[in-house]
């Protein structure tokens, strides 16, 4: 289900559908991916592919409601820069 190896994942409800979505980072790839929860305890595939800023490689990622819009956004590390993005979501 993972075609990449994670060097970080979190939990969230990403979509703002009450459920709990999975999003994995890896420094193989320039893409967070995004596993949306279907409200069964499982994941759906294939995941959406969110691609970081300026070609980064994901590290350690975070998820929390950082805006406060009830939607929860990721924060990642690109294990390439060092560089620290803040990506928002939407419904």
């Amino acid at each position: 289900m993972v075609d990449v190896a994670p060097d970080g994942m979190c939990t969230g409800d990403m979509n703002g559908d009450g459920h709990v979505d999975v999003v994995l980072a890896s420094r193989d790839s320039t893409d967070l991916r995004v596993f949306a929860g279907d409200g069964r305890g499982g994941l759906l595939n294939p995941p959406q592919l969110l691609p970081l800023p300026a070609g980064g490689v994901g590290g350690p990622v975070a998820c929390g409601d950082t805006d406060g819009d009830g939607l929860d956004d990721v924060v990642v590390t690109d294990l390439q820069t060092g560089a620290i993005y803040l990506l928002g979501t939407a419904p």
